[in-house]
């Protein structure tokens, strides 16, 4: 039997004795603390929304004048339901199936803006290729198909971004704005068209919840959609 002078003696005893006091002391009230502002951020998250952008909250959508233009911004939820069918097809064949991954849930976001005038047609996106499958078939599912031809001399100008319209003196002069270049520059799946009297914006992709991460606990990327949005709006009226 080992005394507790031996067992103090033992540097593999004394590693662990530190790790769970850090663990203790440490880490364990870090986790509280960040558990806390969790949820005291998703406590203020709608009021400091409403707040900074002067929306109401109409039932399930926000609703109001944003930048001159009357707005309306909604919210749901995605699925990918890519990964649930392979999953479940794993499941089934007597693999052991995961619907808790960070691609399986996501946030949605939807902006709609009433121009008041119609305007000539032009979508700004993120054209998602095959070798992103998820979204890709996701994308399929939607019938998410551009009908406008791709003006290719602009490519790259915006970061990410592929611009679609048969109006070239309005793409270029989106494609060359500075306010939307710095707007877009850490946003990621853009997808926002032009089209007749409104601008809609959305965001809505597999990969919102990997990639976003901590923005997502504050308002402050719902707010960068609806400069992007209104920045759109005003270059298509203007």
């Amino acid at each position: 039997m080992y005394s507790t002078s031996n067992l103090l003696s033992n540097p593999g005893v004394i590693a662990m004795i530190v790790i769970l006091a850090l663990m203790l002391f440490v880490f364990v009230p870090l986790m509280i603390r960040r558990a806390r502002r969790q949820r005291k951020r998703a406590k203020n998250y709608l009021p400091d929304l409403l707040a900074r952008t002067g929306l109401k909250q109409d039932g399930n959508i926000l609703s109001g004048t944003y930048r001159g233009f009357p707005t309306k911004v909604s919210f749901g939820v995605g699925y990918n339901y890519a990964e649930i069918g392979f999953e479940a097809m794993k499941g089934m064949a007597g693999g052991r199936a995961d619907f808790h991954g960070r691609n399986m849930v996501w946030q949605k976001i939807y902006i709609e803006i009433d121009l008041g005038v119609d305007v000539n047609s032009i979508i700004l996106k993120e054209k998602v290729g095959v070798l992103r499958t998820d979204q890709w078939i996701m994308d399929k599912i939607a019938g998410r198909e551009v009908n406008l031809p791709e003006i290719k001399e602009l490519k790259g100008m915006l970061k990410r971004v592929r611009i679609f319209s048969e109006d070239n003196a309005l793409a270029s002069k989106m494609a060359s704005d500075n306010q939307l270049r710095e707007l877009l520059s850490n946003w990621h799946y853009l997808d926002v068209a032009a089209v007749g009297n409104k601008v809609n914006f959305k965001l809505d992709d597999v990969m919102v919840t990997a990639t976003y991460e901590n923005r997502l606990t504050k308002p402050d990327h719902v707010i960068q959609a609806l400069d992007i949005a209104a920045r759109v709006a005003e270059l298509s009226v203007n």
